[in-house]
């Protein structure tokens, strides 16, 4: 081993001490990078013994994919004498696993004393390993929050309820800006329709960290009002206190129209003196109509309560005098699923025979199939709806994760630290809701460590600047303290005298700039503050601040991933459900054991599958993939659900993650749409206001020859980009912009045709009604161009000929001069010739007009 001078005050023994018990290792290597020396510490840190370690090149223990990292960073080093250079780079230890280390290479070769490189390093293993657990966090709770501003309504307020974050749909749905939302409180969106009891009801649950769910009508800011169903919830500090509220909307300002409407038909039901029943259309199995509603009018008018009827055929209305051949028609029109109206003798319950005149007409449902038949009988029934509207949203079950495990993974950490530190105690501090420093958990290995705290409950919070917590975030640095007991500044002195407490280290937690708390460690002895602890404190400190922030993380992410109303679930490549959420559970009808054990293939409807399975082999050939699309799913009672979806292939994972809305209504509105759409006679389109074309009917297909699956979800200008620039497409923007119908005629050279157009637009886009005139536009064109002619043969006659009849007239007049010379008369004579064959070009000219207009004719 080379020899290293010492000063005079250290003996031999004690430098090697003090070399010995470094809580980091030390090596020496030559200008060869071989190694001279190894400390002690070196066998703690990686496992290989001095003599092991000097059988082993340095280059063969380092990962081979920091190899060039480290011999680059020596070799720069060995160009900067006195210099020195930090490399992180994973290491083989003895045990046989990688270990990642952060050494500070120093090049002392031309110190005589040294004439080495000093290499001093320590494992930063747990400190790259929370690292890369907070950037996974991090991606997760990115994906979530992405999925979430794309599927709903948004707003963060703080506790007060000032806006501090909108998405981009809550801006859409409002009509205000970004900057006229933040700032502000949702006062800015009431519409006034609830009372102040619902508001305050509404406060005094989030405000008890209790999630709050209803529906609020809301005010835009061009005026007009909007529904949505919305779950508010209450982000909580440790103390139960919220800090923050999450409002997540969905829109059903569709739903609460059709709703209204309901109620209007129900009302004009209720009212009516005439007496309705509506009935099942039956089937193969069961032939006969099965009653499913009878009103009160229809109670007053047969005797029977509703109760008694439902379920039951109207067969029981019959009776010895009622007409069987009426009835035989009755059935074979039913049967047809046509309309009929009768007079037939029914009886009522006490058996008294009455004339019944009613009309029967089919109910088409979406398959376009009779469902159900209604009866109008004598007076116009009070309608009962046998079936109201479900709700569309379904119930968000909550799991916060409890501020218990946090606490008992800090109370694990602190043990780990008072072990290894031989600390008298150990405190965990989190700053709170109230901007102060409580007390989250601690350790007391003792009695009077744990007498202490006992004695001191008063001291369970501090502010900014007193004590040793609040002196460690107000300096952002570590704080070590001695003489606690007769330390004033020590706010809980006494209790550090009586039990034994002499020193303290404070030690801050933040990460990224933010401040979360600090960690207090205590000692029964007082002794000067330990550089090898300080070294640690600040590597341990960043540690546990990763670790804390990663709790806080995954608590969040849960919050949002339970309570969510759109369905959201996890898939690996193989089609199975790994995660799923409670509003999956509740679409499908399933529990989340159930999912687990299931694949897509045993929930998707089969008319789908194919299709998913082609998908998901797109998935497994890119990362990173997004696609939209929608399909149907089977619940668990054999409901067919729409889903509209957005899946996303985690990046080096073979797992999905997928967000989808239930739009099973607003397929069934769209069916019903689509065949009024296909019946119009014009033919018809519509896009949004993107140009996006949402529809394009059959006669559209005709005209324009396009087909449909040319056409659907493309931009209008994309297959007719020769239109831009043309009547049409200036009449299409300015309806767009200006919110008003235009009509117009164009004329399409691609077609050679011309159209007769009304475009109609809305806040969702621009409807285009239109068709082909072009026989009566050649027709009233074949006309002008007759007129033309005739013009164009008088304006001859009584214009250009007289220039060439005025020129042989005047040259005549010189030719009968006598004072001409030869030379000038035949310069006459040429003038006169030119003049004639002008003069018989126009009579040409007129001849070939008169005739083609006599074609014309």
């Amino acid at each position: 081993m080379m020899r290293l001078d010492k000063p005079d005050r250290f003996s031999e023994r004690a430098f090697q001490k003090i070399i010995d018990q470094s809580y980091s290792g030390i090596s020496l290597l030559d200008e060869n990078f071989k190694v001279l020396y190894r400390s002690p510490s070196v066998k703690r840190i990686t496992g290989w013994s001095d003599t092991d370690s000097k059988s082993i090149a340095l280059a063969q223990s380092v990962h081979p994919n920091d190899r060039n990292s480290v011999k680059e960073t020596l070799e720069s080093l060995l160009k900067k004498p006195g210099e020195s250079a930090i490399s992180v780079f994973r290491f083989m230890h003895a045990k046989g696993h990688l270990i990642w280390l952060e050494s500070v290479f120093t090049n002392m070769l031309e110190n005589p004393d040294v004439h080495a490189i000093i290499c001093n390093y320590i494992d930063v293993t747990a400190r790259i390993n929370a690292e890369q657990q907070l950037s996974e966090t991090m991606d997760e709770l990115s994906a979530y929050k992405y999925a979430l501003d794309e599927s709903a309504i948004v707003a963060v307020t703080d506790q007060k309820g000032t806006i501090r974050h909108v998405n981009d749909q809550f801006v859409r749905i409002s009509g205000y800006s970004r900057e006229e939302l933040i700032g502000n409180d949702h006062r800015i969106i009431n519409s006034g329709f609830h009372d102040k009891s619902y508001i305050k009801e509404l406060w005094r649950k989030i405000a008890a960290g209790e999630v709050w769910s209803g529906e609020l009508k809301n005010k835009a800011k061009d005026g007009s009002y909007y529904w949505v169903d919305t779950s508010i919830i209450p982000f909580v500090n440790d103390r139960g206190k919220p800090y923050q509220y999450v409002a997540i909307r969905s829109d059903i300002t569709e739903r609460k129209n059709k709703e209204e409407h309901l109620k209007l038909l129900e009302s004009v039901v209720t009212n009516t003196t005439d007496a309705v029943l509506i009935t099942t259309a039956g089937n193969v199995n069961d032939p006969d109509p099965i009653i499913i509603y009878a009103n009160e009018a229809f109670e007053k008018m047969c005797g029977y309560t509703p109760d008694e009827v439902v379920g039951r055929s109207p067969k029981f209305l019959q009776g010895a005098k009622t007409d069987r051949d009426e009835l035989d028609r009755l059935k074979s029109a039913m049967e047809k699923g046509e309309s009929y109206e009768a007079l037939l003798i029914n009886y009522k319950k006490n058996g008294e025979e009455f004339w019944n005149q009613f009309s029967v007409s089919p109910v088409l449902g979406i398959s376009g199939q009779t469902s159900h038949f209604i009866a109008i009988e004598r007076d116009v029934t009070r309608w009962k709806n046998d079936q109201l509207q479900k709700a569309l949203l379904t119930d968000i079950t909550l799991t916060f994760a409890s501020s218990a495990d946090t606490r008992e993974s800090l109370t694990q950490v602190l043990r780990q630290l008072v072990n290894f530190g031989n600390f008298w105690s150990a405190e965990a501090w989190v700053l709170g809701g109230e901007g102060q420093l409580e007390l989250l958990t601690h350790y007391s290995p003792s009695g009077n460590a744990l007498a202490f705290f006992q004695h001191t409950t008063s001291n369970k919070s501090f502010s900014k600047g007193e004590g040793l917590p609040g002196r460690t975030w107000e300096s952002g640095e570590i704080q070590y303290w001695r003489n606690l007991g007769s330390d004033p500044v020590f706010l809980r002195n006494e209790g550090a005298r009586k039990y034994g407490l002499k020193s303290a280290y404070g030690i801050p937690l933040s990460i990224g700039g933010r401040f979360l708390g600090v960690l207090v460690l205590g000692l029964d002895r007082d002794e000067n503050q330990q550089d090898i602890y300080t070294g640690f404190f600040e590597k341990y400190g960043t540690f546990l601040s990763l670790e804390i922030k990663r709790k806080q993380l995954e608590y969040e992410t849960i919050q949002l991933f339970n309570s969510v109303p759109d369905v959201i679930c996890v898939v690996n490549i193989n089609r199975q459900f790994k995660k799923v959420n409670p509003a999956m559970c509740n679409l499908l009808e399933y529990s989340q054991q159930e999912l687990h054990s299931m694949t897509i293939n045993d929930l998707i409807h089969p008319d789908d599958l194919q299709e998913s399975l082609d998908r998901m082999k797109d998935f497994q050939l890119q990362d990173g993939l997004t696609l939209y699309f929608e399909n149907r799913y089977l619940s668990k009672s054999g409901k067919i659900k729409h889903l509209s979806w957005t899946a996303t292939k985690e990046p080096e994972k073979n797992e999905l993650f997928c967000v989808a809305k239930d739009i099973t209504e607003k397929k069934e509105l769209f069916n019903e749409k689509n065949n009024i759409l296909e019946s119009i006679g014009d033919a018809f389109f519509a896009t949004d206001r993107n140009w996006i074309v949402t529809y394009w009917n059959y006669a559209a297909v005709q005209i324009l020859k396009r087909s449909k699956e040319e056409m659907l979800g493309k931009n209008l200008w994309e297959p007719f980009h020769e239109a831009i620039g043309s009547t049409s497409h200036i009449n299409y923007q300015e309806a767009m912009d200006s919110g008003r119908p235009v009509h117009f005629e164009d004329f399409f050279h691609p077609l050679q045709a011309w159209f007769e157009i009304s475009a109609y637009p809305s806040d969702k886009g621009l409807s285009v009604f239109f068709k082909d005139i072009t026989e009566r536009v050649t027709y009233i064109k074949t006309i002008e161009d007759h007129n033309k002619k005739l013009t164009e043969i008088s304006w001859i006659q009584s214009h250009v000929v007289r220039a060439p009849l005025s020129r042989i007239m005047g040259l005549v007049g010189l030719l009968k001069l006598n004072d001409l010379s030869k030379d000038e008369k035949q310069e006459m004579l040429d003038y006169l010739m030119s003049a004639a064959n002008e003069l018989d070009d126009v009579v040409k000219n007129i001849t070939s007009k008169t005739l083609l207009n006599n074609d014309l004719n």
